[in-house]
């Protein structure tokens, strides 16, 4: 089982409300729309930066740098 499906498993079994309206608000984010997928995944990792959540951070540069993103538009500290 991947970390993310374990982390996921673990929402779902201590606040499945939550969970669910968590992955229809993921969703809703990552569907097509006017932003491709590397500029949400940027955005993202500012945000996790600005809230101060490393796990989040390091996982959204982890996709951007997947979707093609260049060092340079990266947060600073990854």
């Amino acid at each position: 089982m991947s970390s993310q499906a374990a982390n996921q498993s673990w929402f779902q079994s201590l606040a499945p409300e939550m969970a669910e309206k968590w992955e229809e608000f993921h969703n809703s984010v990552y569907d097509s729309g006017e932003l491709d997928r590397l500029t949400k995944e940027l955005i993202a990792a500012a945000a996790s930066t600005v809230g101060r959540c490393p796990h989040c951070t390091k996982a959204h540069i982890q996709k951007a740098k997947y979707q093609g993103s260049q060092r340079s538009k990266l947060p600073k500290h990854s």
